[in-house]
């Protein structure tokens, strides 16, 4: 989302912040931006409103400034001198990972089990489990634990469509490579 809005930014989106006055978010071009108005950008889009300076703080240790460095950008004092722009692809540039971060939302709860008996009874059909749009299989091509790639996709219903009475048979479910069932998806939306 940052990166977003870093473009939006530099693409001119209007946005009610002024020019930084401590601290720049520095691009790999050299070009510095405010932070705040980055951040201001992205929680537009997460909130549905135009953000305002007063709906959060910039500065050191600030969820602010915390974003923008964990999507890879640097933010430096506005005085410090930056002598030659950094690559995007420079090997020894660094990513902070592995932060804790606490997440909320709902789901479609799918029946406990339903993919495992779909897998079984088409491995007792088949004798081996393959991709039913590609016809990869896995156990052939990549050892042992090739069939860890396939997955399980309802083929008539979303499960994101799904109301609490939707009924599901083995017959309404496709096995699916990883790569199929990601494209099948992209296809949905």
């Amino acid at each position: 989302m940052i990166d977003e809005a870093i473009e939006a930014f530099k693409a001119g989106r209007r946005h009610g912040f002024q020019d930084s006055t401590d601290y720049d978010v520095l691009l790999p071009t050299g070009e510095r931006l405010p932070p705040k108005a980055v951040f201001g950008i992205a929680l537009m889009e997460v909130i549905g409103r135009p953000a305002v300076p007063g709906d959060f703080s910039g500065g050191v240790g600030t969820p602010c400034f915390e974003s923008i460095e964990d999507a890879g950008y640097p933010i430096i004092p506005k005085e410090e001198e930056v002598s030659s722009p950094q690559s995007e692809f420079d090997d020894e540039r660094t990513w902070a990972e592995g932060t804790l971060v606490r997440v909320q939302h709902l789901r479609r709860e799918r029946a406990p089990g339903l993919a495992g008996m779909k897998k079984r009874r088409f491995m007792e059909q088949h004798g081996h489990l393959f991709c039913e749009r590609c016809g990869l299989i896995p156990s052939k091509s990549l050892g042992p634990f090739g069939d860890a790639c396939i997955e399980v996709h309802h083929n008539t219903v979303a499960v994101s469509k799904m109301e609490g009475k939707t009924r599901t048979r083995l017959a309404d479910l496709k096995c699916l490579c990883a790569n199929c069932h990601r494209i099948v998806h992209r296809e949905i939306m």
